[in-house]
Protein backbone atom coordinates (compact mmCIF):
# COMPACT_ATOMS: atom_id res chain seq x y z
CA UNK A 1 0.00 0.00 0.00
CA UNK A 2 2.88 2.43 0.80
CA UNK A 3 4.50 1.85 -2.60
CA UNK A 4 1.22 2.45 -4.38
CA UNK A 5 0.77 5.66 -2.39
CA UNK A 6 4.23 6.97 -3.32
CA UNK A 7 3.66 6.21 -7.02
CA UNK A 8 0.33 7.98 -6.87
CA UNK A 9 1.80 11.07 -5.24
CA UNK A 10 4.59 11.26 -7.86
CA UNK A 11 2.07 10.93 -10.64
CA UNK A 12 -0.01 13.70 -9.13
CA UNK A 13 3.06 15.95 -8.80
CA UNK A 14 4.03 15.32 -12.43
CA UNK A 15 0.53 16.08 -13.54
CA UNK A 16 0.62 19.27 -11.50
CA UNK A 17 3.85 20.35 -13.20
CA UNK A 18 2.53 19.55 -16.65
CA UNK A 19 -0.61 21.51 -15.94
CA UNK A 20 1.27 24.61 -14.71
CA UNK A 21 4.18 24.48 -17.29
CA UNK A 22 3.83 24.88 -21.03
CA UNK A 23 6.84 24.10 -23.27
CA UNK A 24 7.37 24.42 -26.99
CA UNK A 25 10.13 23.64 -29.51
CA UNK A 26 9.56 24.60 -33.13
CA UNK A 27 11.54 25.23 -36.31
CA UNK A 28 11.40 28.33 -38.48
CA UNK A 29 11.20 25.97 -41.46
CA UNK A 30 11.07 22.21 -41.64
CA UNK A 31 12.87 21.97 -45.00
CA UNK A 32 16.34 23.31 -45.82
CA UNK A 33 19.04 22.69 -48.39
CA UNK A 34 22.36 21.12 -47.46
CA UNK A 35 24.47 23.64 -45.56
CA UNK A 36 21.62 26.09 -44.99
CA UNK A 37 20.74 27.19 -41.48
CA UNK A 38 17.49 27.36 -39.59
CA UNK A 39 16.45 28.35 -36.10
CA UNK A 40 15.02 26.08 -33.44
CA UNK A 41 13.00 28.21 -31.02
CA UNK A 42 12.64 26.97 -27.43
CA UNK A 43 9.92 28.42 -25.21
CA UNK A 44 8.69 27.58 -21.72
CA UNK A 45 5.83 29.24 -19.82
CA UNK A 46 5.50 28.66 -16.02
CA UNK A 47 3.96 30.37 -13.01
CA UNK A 48 5.72 33.22 -11.25
CA UNK A 49 6.76 30.87 -8.42
CA UNK A 50 8.46 28.45 -10.81
CA UNK A 51 11.62 28.56 -12.89
CA UNK A 52 12.86 26.56 -15.90
CA UNK A 53 16.18 25.18 -17.10
CA UNK A 54 16.06 25.10 -20.89
CA UNK A 55 17.74 22.27 -22.86
CA UNK A 56 21.48 22.90 -23.33
CA UNK A 57 22.76 20.74 -26.20
CA UNK A 58 26.50 21.17 -26.87
CA UNK A 59 27.57 20.77 -30.50
CA UNK A 60 24.79 18.64 -31.94
CA UNK A 61 21.18 17.78 -31.39
CA UNK A 62 21.37 14.38 -33.06
CA UNK A 63 23.26 12.63 -35.83
CA UNK A 64 23.97 15.06 -38.70
CA UNK A 65 22.32 17.98 -36.88
CA UNK A 66 24.89 20.57 -35.73
CA UNK A 67 24.35 23.50 -33.37
CA UNK A 68 26.04 26.58 -34.88
CA UNK A 69 25.04 29.23 -32.37
CA UNK A 70 22.75 29.73 -29.38
CA UNK A 71 21.25 33.01 -28.25
CA UNK A 72 21.00 34.21 -24.68
CA UNK A 73 17.99 33.14 -22.66
CA UNK A 74 15.33 35.85 -22.57
CA UNK A 75 12.90 35.78 -19.65
CA UNK A 76 9.82 38.00 -19.30
CA UNK A 77 6.90 38.21 -16.85
CA UNK A 78 3.42 38.27 -18.29
CA UNK A 79 0.84 38.65 -15.54
CA UNK A 80 1.14 35.63 -13.22
CA UNK A 81 3.40 33.77 -15.64
CA UNK A 82 7.07 33.70 -16.61
CA UNK A 83 8.18 33.08 -20.18
CA UNK A 84 11.66 31.73 -21.04
CA UNK A 85 12.83 31.85 -24.68
CA UNK A 86 16.00 30.87 -26.53
CA UNK A 87 16.91 30.33 -30.20
CA UNK A 88 19.36 27.68 -31.47
CA UNK A 89 20.84 28.04 -34.96
CA UNK A 90 21.26 24.58 -36.51
CA UNK A 91 22.34 23.13 -39.85
CA UNK A 92 23.05 19.81 -41.54
CA UNK A 93 25.36 18.61 -44.30
CA UNK A 94 23.67 15.24 -44.83
CA UNK A 95 20.59 15.00 -47.01
CA UNK A 96 17.48 13.19 -45.81
CA UNK A 97 15.04 13.55 -42.98
CA UNK A 98 16.52 13.99 -39.53
CA UNK A 99 14.58 13.76 -36.30
CA UNK A 100 15.17 16.26 -33.55
CA UNK A 101 14.52 14.19 -30.44
CA UNK A 102 12.36 15.34 -27.53
CA UNK A 103 14.30 17.93 -25.54
CA UNK A 104 14.11 18.03 -21.72
CA UNK A 105 12.88 21.20 -19.96
CA UNK A 106 13.57 21.08 -16.22
CA UNK A 107 10.82 22.82 -14.23
CA UNK A 108 11.74 23.85 -10.67
CA UNK A 109 8.84 24.30 -8.27
CA UNK A 110 8.42 26.74 -5.40
CA UNK A 111 9.70 24.17 -2.88
CA UNK A 112 12.74 23.33 -5.07
CA UNK A 113 11.29 20.12 -6.41
CA UNK A 114 12.23 19.38 -10.02
CA UNK A 115 10.52 17.65 -12.87
CA UNK A 116 11.47 17.16 -16.53
CA UNK A 117 9.01 17.98 -19.25
CA UNK A 118 9.87 16.91 -22.81
CA UNK A 119 9.06 18.65 -26.06
CA UNK A 120 7.66 16.83 -29.06
CA UNK A 121 9.99 15.30 -31.63
CA UNK A 122 10.45 17.36 -34.80
CA UNK A 123 11.35 16.20 -38.27
CA UNK A 124 13.78 18.32 -40.38
CA UNK A 125 14.09 17.66 -44.09
CA UNK A 126 17.53 18.35 -45.65
CA UNK A 127 17.46 18.39 -49.43
CA UNK A 128 20.16 18.39 -52.07
CA UNK A 129 20.35 20.96 -54.87
CA UNK A 130 18.38 19.88 -57.90
CA UNK A 131 20.58 19.11 -60.91
CA UNK A 132 19.41 19.89 -64.40
CA UNK A 133 20.66 16.86 -66.35
CA UNK A 134 19.79 18.51 -69.65
CA UNK A 135 22.57 21.05 -69.24
CA UNK A 136 26.26 20.40 -69.98
CA UNK A 137 28.58 19.62 -67.10
CA UNK A 138 30.53 22.68 -65.97
CA UNK A 139 33.68 23.09 -63.95
CA UNK A 140 33.49 23.82 -60.28
CA UNK A 141 33.50 27.54 -59.63
CA UNK A 142 36.61 28.92 -58.02
CA UNK A 143 36.26 30.20 -54.45
CA UNK A 144 35.40 33.85 -54.22
CA UNK A 145 37.97 36.18 -52.77
CA UNK A 146 36.81 38.06 -49.72
CA UNK A 147 37.52 41.82 -49.91
CA UNK A 148 40.53 42.98 -47.94
CA UNK A 149 39.83 44.98 -44.81
CA UNK A 150 41.82 48.00 -43.65
CA UNK A 151 43.03 46.04 -40.61
CA UNK A 152 44.69 43.55 -42.98
CA UNK A 153 46.42 46.03 -45.27
CA UNK A 154 47.47 48.82 -42.87
CA UNK A 155 50.74 47.08 -41.76
CA UNK A 156 51.80 46.88 -45.44
CA UNK A 157 50.84 50.52 -46.01
CA UNK A 158 52.81 51.58 -42.94
CA UNK A 159 55.86 49.60 -44.09
CA UNK A 160 55.68 51.09 -47.59
CA UNK A 161 55.36 54.61 -46.16
CA UNK A 162 58.36 54.03 -43.89
CA UNK A 163 60.44 52.77 -46.83
CA UNK A 164 59.48 55.82 -48.90
CA UNK A 165 60.39 58.22 -46.08
CA UNK A 166 63.75 56.55 -45.50
CA UNK A 167 64.43 56.49 -49.24
CA UNK A 168 63.60 60.20 -49.53
CA UNK A 169 65.90 61.04 -46.61
CA UNK A 170 68.72 58.98 -48.13
CA UNK A 171 68.19 60.64 -51.54
CA UNK A 172 68.26 64.13 -50.03
CA UNK A 173 71.44 63.31 -48.13
CA UNK A 174 73.06 61.95 -51.31
CA UNK A 175 72.06 65.09 -53.23
CA UNK A 176 73.47 67.29 -50.48
CA UNK A 177 76.75 65.42 -50.43
CA UNK A 178 76.90 65.42 -54.23
CA UNK A 179 76.40 69.18 -54.51
CA UNK A 180 78.67 69.96 -51.60
CA UNK A 181 81.80 71.72 -52.88
CA UNK A 182 84.84 69.58 -52.43
CA UNK A 183 87.60 71.01 -50.36
CA UNK A 184 90.56 71.48 -52.60
CA UNK A 185 93.89 70.51 -51.13
CA UNK A 186 95.76 73.71 -50.56
CA UNK A 187 99.36 73.32 -51.48
CA UNK A 188 101.80 75.10 -49.18
CA UNK A 189 102.49 78.56 -50.48
CA UNK A 190 105.88 78.84 -51.98
CA UNK A 191 108.09 81.34 -50.19
CA UNK A 192 109.11 84.46 -52.04
CA UNK A 193 112.72 83.72 -51.10
CA UNK A 194 114.59 80.45 -51.46
CA UNK A 195 113.90 78.05 -48.61
CA UNK A 196 117.52 77.90 -47.45
CA UNK A 197 117.73 81.71 -47.18
CA UNK A 198 114.68 81.78 -44.91
CA UNK A 199 115.94 78.83 -42.85
CA UNK A 200 119.42 80.30 -42.30
CA UNK A 201 117.95 83.67 -41.33
CA UNK A 202 115.53 82.06 -38.85
CA UNK A 203 118.33 79.95 -37.34
CA UNK A 204 120.44 83.06 -36.85
CA UNK A 205 117.50 84.78 -35.19
CA UNK A 206 116.98 81.80 -32.85
CA UNK A 207 120.66 81.80 -32.02
CA UNK A 208 120.59 85.49 -31.20
CA UNK A 209 117.49 85.18 -28.99
CA UNK A 210 119.43 82.86 -26.62
CA UNK A 211 116.28 80.95 -25.75
CA UNK A 212 117.84 77.86 -24.16
CA UNK A 213 120.21 80.04 -22.13
CA UNK A 214 117.16 81.37 -20.24
CA UNK A 215 116.01 77.81 -19.46
CA UNK A 216 113.25 77.57 -22.14
CA UNK A 217 114.51 74.31 -23.59
CA UNK A 218 111.11 73.19 -24.94
CA UNK A 219 110.55 76.50 -26.76
CA UNK A 220 114.09 76.36 -28.14
CA UNK A 221 113.69 72.87 -29.66
CA UNK A 222 110.15 73.61 -30.88
CA UNK A 223 111.40 76.62 -32.88
CA UNK A 224 114.50 74.77 -34.05
CA UNK A 225 112.62 71.76 -35.42
CA UNK A 226 109.89 73.94 -36.96
CA UNK A 227 112.54 75.89 -38.92
CA UNK A 228 114.10 72.66 -40.20
CA UNK A 229 110.71 71.02 -40.96
CA UNK A 230 109.59 74.07 -42.95
CA UNK A 231 112.85 74.04 -44.91
CA UNK A 232 112.49 70.30 -45.71
CA UNK A 233 108.87 70.76 -46.84
CA UNK A 234 109.68 73.53 -49.33
CA UNK A 235 113.08 72.18 -50.38
CA UNK A 236 112.17 68.50 -50.94
CA UNK A 237 108.31 68.67 -51.16
CA UNK A 238 108.01 66.38 -48.12
CA UNK A 239 105.04 67.10 -45.77
CA UNK A 240 107.44 67.42 -42.85
CA UNK A 241 105.16 69.73 -40.84
CA UNK A 242 102.60 66.89 -40.57
CA UNK A 243 104.98 63.93 -40.16
CA UNK A 244 106.73 62.41 -37.17
CA UNK A 245 110.49 62.59 -36.75
CA UNK A 246 110.95 58.97 -37.90
CA UNK A 247 108.81 59.56 -41.00
CA UNK A 248 110.86 62.63 -41.92
CA UNK A 249 114.19 60.77 -41.57
CA UNK A 250 112.84 57.86 -43.66
CA UNK A 251 111.69 60.27 -46.38
CA UNK A 252 115.11 61.99 -46.40
CA UNK A 253 116.86 58.66 -46.86
CA UNK A 254 114.67 57.93 -49.87
CA UNK A 255 115.69 61.22 -51.49
CA UNK A 256 119.16 59.87 -52.25
CA UNK A 257 120.53 63.40 -52.54
CA UNK A 258 122.47 63.61 -49.26
CA UNK A 259 125.19 61.64 -47.53
CA UNK A 260 124.67 59.46 -44.50
CA UNK A 261 126.43 61.86 -42.11
CA UNK A 262 124.03 64.67 -42.94
CA UNK A 263 120.97 62.47 -42.32
CA UNK A 264 122.42 61.11 -39.06
CA UNK A 265 123.08 64.63 -37.72
CA UNK A 266 119.47 65.59 -38.41
CA UNK A 267 118.16 62.32 -36.90
CA UNK A 268 120.03 63.01 -33.64
CA UNK A 269 118.69 66.58 -33.59
CA UNK A 270 115.07 65.41 -34.01
CA UNK A 271 115.55 62.68 -31.38
CA UNK A 272 116.80 65.18 -28.76
CA UNK A 273 113.93 67.53 -29.63
CA UNK A 274 111.35 64.77 -29.04
CA UNK A 275 112.91 63.92 -25.67
CA UNK A 276 112.82 67.55 -24.59
CA UNK A 277 109.26 68.23 -25.82
CA UNK A 278 107.59 64.98 -24.77
CA UNK A 279 109.82 63.42 -22.09
CA UNK A 280 110.77 66.73 -20.40
CA UNK A 281 114.46 66.02 -20.72
CA UNK A 282 116.88 68.82 -19.73
CA UNK A 283 119.73 68.77 -22.27
CA UNK A 284 123.26 69.93 -21.56
CA UNK A 285 124.51 73.22 -23.05
CA UNK A 286 126.79 71.34 -25.43
CA UNK A 287 123.76 69.35 -26.70
CA UNK A 288 121.90 72.55 -27.49
CA UNK A 289 124.88 74.01 -29.34
CA UNK A 290 125.55 70.79 -31.24
CA UNK A 291 121.96 70.54 -32.46
CA UNK A 292 122.06 74.16 -33.61
CA UNK A 293 125.26 73.45 -35.59
CA UNK A 294 123.60 70.32 -37.04
CA UNK A 295 120.69 72.43 -38.30
CA UNK A 296 123.07 74.93 -39.95
CA UNK A 297 125.07 72.04 -41.41
CA UNK A 298 121.96 70.34 -42.81
CA UNK A 299 120.71 73.48 -44.55
CA UNK A 300 124.14 74.41 -45.94
CA UNK A 301 124.81 70.92 -47.32
CA UNK A 302 121.34 70.39 -48.86
CA UNK A 303 120.64 73.81 -50.36
CA UNK A 304 120.52 74.03 -54.17
CA UNK A 305 123.96 74.46 -55.72
CA UNK A 306 124.38 77.21 -58.36
CA UNK A 307 124.83 75.94 -61.90
CA UNK A 308 127.87 77.19 -63.89
CA UNK A 309 126.89 79.81 -66.46
CA UNK A 310 127.35 79.29 -70.24
CA UNK A 311 129.97 82.02 -70.46
CA UNK A 312 131.99 80.36 -67.73
CA UNK A 313 131.85 77.08 -69.67
CA UNK A 314 133.04 78.74 -72.88
CA UNK A 315 135.86 80.50 -71.07
CA UNK A 316 136.99 77.17 -69.60
CA UNK A 317 136.98 75.53 -73.03
CA UNK A 318 138.95 78.45 -74.57
CA UNK A 319 141.48 78.31 -71.76
CA UNK A 320 142.01 74.58 -72.33
CA UNK A 321 142.50 75.14 -76.08
CA UNK A 322 145.04 77.93 -75.44
CA UNK A 323 147.03 75.63 -73.14
CA UNK A 324 146.98 72.90 -75.77
CA UNK A 325 148.21 75.32 -78.46
CA UNK A 326 151.02 76.50 -76.21
CA UNK A 327 152.08 72.95 -75.66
Amino acid sequence: MKKILVILLCSLASMAFSQTASIEAKLDTSDIKIGEQTKLSLKATVTKNQSVLLPAPKDSLAFALEVIKRSTIDSTVQGNQKVYEQALTITSFDSGYHAIPPLPFTVIGEQGNKDSVYSKAILLGVHTVAVDTTQAIKDIKAPKQAPLSFAEIWPYLLTALLVLVLGFIAYRYWQKQKNKPKEAKVAPAKPREPAHIIALRDLEKLKEDKVWQSGAHKEYYSRLTEIVRTYIEYRFQIPALEQTSDEIISALKLQGEMDTETVQKMALCFSNADLVKFAKMHPLPEDNERDMRSAFYFVEHTKPQPQPSTNEGLNSENAEKTIENKE
